[in-house]
């Protein structure tokens, strides 16, 4: 009987004690009212909040390092915590740095980005994992000698075997491997120079300019925008001329990265007449796991009328060259980064058009896509948008639609470009069907040729 009441007893207290428990959760608020609301998802394009953004341009002295320096101080004013460096590089070097992840944005210019693309020149073979960014500014071959120099062509320093002696910038350099392979079209070297009784050297523009105004050279070269300072300070002080470039040594250059461009008469003093040059376009390039936000950042910096404005106070010649998103994406060979591709699309850049190089080089499949128009949205790299293959050479620029219109409403003729389909068709009528075909086979094998010739040589007796 104890025993039973003692059991009655304990499971009634129990029960109480469930009420009581049951009584004071009622009076709690429910536990999900006490979680906190899930968090937002992260803005897949908003910057990092930490970042390492390294980037490597030209010479300390530079007008390319002070466009670096700019794009730091801009990033910063929108995202402290993001450390910005900027280093001295070079053209070749930098794309080197980025293919492996050693800088995230860096410049180069158009020949050389040729080069890495297709494994020639300063590259043994093709550089891969570098994308563009946005064209910033033109650089355009300078060779000045004395007004009555009896020279008025790089053809005529070969025909003439002329004593030149010339500064052609630091080796390496953009400007320097540019005099090389226009001496090289003519047959000629720099041994060849210096069997003539003139002399190659090495030195800034500055050094150059003096040597040259005093005498002790007689041509001085440079790749820069026009007017360049220096070249009016010698042609203020000093009678010039400046050297000209034939046509077909234009086209010859323009499949290695180069654009075919003109002195216009009046640029320095004492120029009557219009120089036919080349040039190359100073390219922003990024490596491939640069953070897609911190490009597109840099990419609308530098197309945005501030960024522009800002530039050309280091240097006219980015202001000359810079207009806005259709000036950035002109002329990259590359493929564009994730972060600049959707700046441009953002922008208003709604169609491009394929551009391929005319010549015997161009295979049959970029021949076909020259000139054509395609949308941003369906850009494919290898179909039609470049590389479409390995040492694709071809390029594209922004289509605008209203052109014409801004070309008639400016009273000028609007200016034509030769399309690959018209050039094939006028090398066919001249020289015969399959005539380019075979230039284009002799294009081709030179390379191998050449590797075949070295390997008999390696084998064979003196």
């Amino acid at each position: 009987m104890k025993k039973t009441l003692a059991v009655i007893l304990c499971v009634c207290m129990m029960l109480a004690l469930f009420a009581g428990c049951g009584e004071s959760a009622s009076t709690q608020q429910p536990a999900a009212a006490q979680t906190e609301a899930p968090a937002e998802p992260a803005d897949e394009n908003a910057l990092p909040e930490q970042y390492d953004l390294i980037m490597t341009f030209g010479a300390e002295t530079g007008s390319v390092y002070a466009m670096g320096i700019q794009i730091g101080e801009y990033i910063n004013s929108i995202a402290p915590d993001i450390t910005c460096t900027v280093k001295v590089g070079a053209a070749a070097s930098n794309l080197a740095l980025l293919s492996t992840g050693e800088t995230v944005i860096a410049h180069s210019q158009s020949d050389t980005i040729h080069e890495a693309i297709v494994g020639e020149g300063n590259f043994t073979e093709p550089v891969t994992g570098i994308y563009g960014v946005a064209s910033v500014m033109e650089s355009v071959l300078h060779v000045a000698v004395p007004a009555d120099a009896p020279i008025n062509s790089f053809k005529d320093i070969v025909d003439q075997k002329y004593p030149i002696k010339v500064s052609v910038g630091a080796q390496g350099s953009g400007i320097e491997s540019l005099f090389r392979k226009v001496l090289a079209y003519y047959g000629a070297s720099y041994d060849d120079i210096a069997a003539w009784g003139g002399k190659v050297e090495y030195l800034n523009i500055g050094d150059a300019s003096t040597l040259f105004t005093d005498g002790q050279l007689n041509a001085v070269s440079v790749l820069a925008g026009m007017p360049y300072s220096t070249i009016s300070e010698i042609a203020a002080s000093k009678d010039i001329k400046l050297l000209t470039l034939e046509q077909e040594a234009v086209d010859a250059l323009s499949s290695q990265g180069y654009l075919a461009k003109t002195i216009p008469a009046g640029t320095y003093t004492g120029q009557d007449s219009d120089v036919s040059t080349v040039g190359v376009v100073i390219t922003v390039c990024a490596s491939a796991d640069a953070n897609e936000a911190v490009v597109y950042e840099i990419t609308k910096f530098l197309n945005s009328e501030e960024g522009i404005s800002i530039l050309g106070n280091v240097n006219s010649g980015f202001a000359n060259y810079m207009t806005g998103p259709e000036s950035g994406i002109a002329g990259i060979e590359l493929e564009l980064h994730p972060g600049a591709a959707r700046y441009y699309k953002e922008a208003g850049v709604a169609e491009y058009e394929y551009m391929a190089a005319v010549n015997e080089r161009t295979c049959d499949t970029c021949g076909a896509l020259d000139g054509r128009r395609f949308k941003v949205d369906d850009a494919e790299p290898g179909v039609n948008y470049p590389p479409i293959h390995p040492n694709c050479r071809c390029t594209t620029v922004e289509y605008d639609p209203e052109e014409a219109l801004d070309w008639l409403n400016s009273g000028e003729p609007m200016p034509k470009r030769t399309t690959y389909q018209e050039w094939y068709s006028r090398q066919t009528a001249a020289n015969g069907q399959g005539s380019v075909e075979v230039e284009r086979k002799k294009a081709y094998n030179i390379k191998a040729d050449q590797e075949q010739f070295d390997a008999f040589l390696g084998v064979l007796p003196d």
